[in-house]
C-alpha cells in the first residue's frame, strides 16, 4: 500500500493517480533522485505533482546551478494533446518576460518522447500556505500581494494568453531584495492563446470542458461555455484575494457538484460577514472582481489594479517566509470611491475553511471532459452533460489535435534535423 501526500488516505501500490485528487502518487517512483535527464539537469527531491507529472528540483550539471524541472509521464508521450498542452505552458510562461511570472529557462523532449520544461528555483512558500498560516492578512499586504498577481495576469494577457486556473498552490511568494515579497505565477498547463482572427476559437480544450480548480472558477467557465475570456483571471484574482482577507473560500460545497452550482448560482457573501476588519470599499473591489456576470466585472487586469491602488500604502518589506501576524494596518483614504458592491445575503453561509481538511477532498479535480480519457471525472457530472455539447465533440475534438499539430510542428521539425545531421555524420 502507498500513503497518499495528496488526500491522506492509503491506495493500491499498482495505483499511479490518486483516485480521489487525479495527482500523482508518489511520484518518486518514476523520476528517481540522481538521474540525469538529456545530459544537463540531475533531479533531486519532488516538489509537487498532478496529474501529467511532477516538478522536481534539478541541479545543472556543469553550471550547478539549481533548478525546478517539471516532467511528463513517459506513457503520455504518445498523446499529442497533453505533449502540446505542456509545450504551450512552457510557451506562455516566457512569452511575457515579467518579473511576476515565473522564468521558464529551457525546454525539450526525452528520447521516450516525454517533454520536460526547466524552471527557475524559487525558494518561497504557495499563497495556500500563506493563507492558511497568516491570513486573515491586513488589507495593506494583501491589497500589495493581488496587484502583483495582476500585474503578472496583465503582461501575459497582452499575449492574448488567458491562465484559466489561477489558485493559491500556483501563486509562490518569494523574498526580494528590492520590495521585500514577490509574487510568481506558476503552472500554465491549462492556459489559453485566444487567436487573433477567432477570438472564440479553442486551443487545447474541447466544447464542453470544464478547466480550472473549481474554487476559484468564474461562473461561465462551471459552465463550460466556450468562448471564456481573460475575466476569468480576474475573477480569480478576486477570489484569492477574498481568501487572503477572510481565510475562507468565496464558495462551498459538500462535493464537486455542489460547489460548481453555488459557484454557477454565484450568492457571494460579502467578504465583511467573515471578517469585520474589511472595509466597505475594499470590500466593493472584491465583489466586483467576482461579479457573476463578467460584463459587470473589472474589464480587465489594469482596471482592477487601478482600484487597489487607494489600500496598497507603503511597503514594509516583510519576509516572506517570516510566518507571523501582522497587526491590521489602516488603509489610506480612497481618493476615488471604487463601484458599488452587488446585494449580498445577510447572513454568512457556512465558509470552506483552509483549515478543514475535508474542504480540500476534491480540489483538485481540474479536468471535467468529454473525452473518456481524461481522468479523473465524477460520475454524475458525466451523466449531467448537454447534448449540444456531446454532439459538438467531433468537430471540437478535431480542431484539438490540429491544434497540437500546430504547437509540436517547430519541435518535430527541429528534432527531425538533428536525426538527419546524426545520420549524415555517422
Amino acid at each position: 500500500m502507498l500513503s497518499c501526500e495528496h488526500c491522506g488516505d492509503e491506495h493500491s501500490s499498482v495505483l499511479r493517480y490518486c483516485p480521489r485528487t487525479g495527482k500523482i502518487v508518489q511520484p518518486a517512483r518514476f523520476f528517481p533522485a540522481g538521474q540525469v535527464i538529456d545530459g544537463k539537469y540531475e533531479l533531486g527531491r519532488v516538489l509537487g505533482a498532478g496529474g501529467m507529472g511532477a516538478v522536481l528540483e534539478a541541479h545543472h550539471v556543469l553550471l550547478r546551478k539549481k533548478l525546478a524541472i517539471k516532467l511528463m509521464l513517459p506513457e503520455l508521450a504518445s498523446d499529442r494533446e497533453m505533449t502540446a498542452r505542456m509545450l504551450r505552458e512552457a510557451q506562455a510562461a516566457s512569452s511575457s518576460g515579467h518579473r511576476n511570472i515565473a522564468l521558464v529557462t529551457d525546454v525539450g523532449r526525452l528520447p521516450d518522447g516525454a517533454i520536460y520544461v526547466v524552471m527557475e528555483h524559487l525558494d518561497g512558500i504557495t499563497f495556500t500556505q500563506l493563507i492558511k498560516r497568516e491570513a486573515p492578512l491586513d488589507s495593506s499586504r494583501a491589497a500589495r500581494l493581488v496587484d502583483q498577481v495582476l500585474a503578472g495576469l496583465a503582461a501575459v494577457h497582452r499575449h492574448r494568453i488567458i491562465h484559466r486556473d489561477l489558485k493559491p498552490d500556483n501563486l509562490m511568494l518569494v523574498d526580494d531584495p528590492d520590495d521585500g515579497e514577490l509574487v510568481k505565477i506558476v503552472d500554465f498547463g491549462v492556459s489559453k492563446m485566444v487567436a487573433d482572427d477567432d477570438p472564440e476559437k479553442l486551443a487545447l480544450t474541447t466544447t464542453g470542458t470544464v478547466m480550472g480548480t473549481p474554487y476559484y472558477m468564474a461562473p461561465e467557465q462551471a459552465r463550460g461555455v466556450p468562448d471564456i475570456d481573460h475575466r476569468v483571471d480576474v475573477y480569480a484574482a478576486g477570489a484569492i484575494l477574498y481568501a487572503l482577507l477572510t481565510k475562507t473560500r468565496p464558495f462551498h460545497g459538500e462535493n464537486y457538484n455542489a460547489l460548481m452550482t453555488a459557484i454557477v448560482e454565484g450568492n457571494l457573501d460579502r467578504p465583511s460577514l467573515r471578517n469585520p476588519r474589511v472595509s466597505p470599499e475594499l470590500e466593493a473591489v472584491v465583489l466586483k472582481a467576482m461579479a457573476k456576470k463578467r460584463s459587470e466585472r473589472y474589464a480587465d487586469a489594469q482596471a482592477f489594479r487601478a482600484d487597489l491602488v487607494p489600500f496598497i500604502g507603503v511597503a514594509p518589506r516583510p519576509s516572506a517566509l517570516r510566518i507571523d501576524r501582522r497587526a491590521e494596518r489602516v488603509a489610506p483614504a480612497s481618493t476615488r470611491r471604487p463601484a458599488a458592491a452587488a446585494a449580498a445575503p445577510t447572513a454568512p453561509s457556512a465558509p470552506a475553511s483552509f483549515e478543514d481538511p475535508g474542504s480540500d477532498a476534491f480540489k483538485d479535480i481540474q479536468l471535467v471532459s468529454l473525452d473518456e480519457r481524461d481522468a479523473p471525472v465524477d460520475a454524475s457530472v458525466r451523466a449531467a452533460r448537454s447534448a449540444p455539447a456531446a454532439a459538438a465533440l467531433g468537430d471540437a475534438r478535431a480542431s484539438e489535435v490540429a491544434e497540437a499539430a500546430t504547437v509540436l510542428a517547430p519541435m518535430e521539425t527541429a528534432q527531425a534535423v538533428q536525426q538527419e545531421q546524426k545520420h549524415a555524420r555517422e
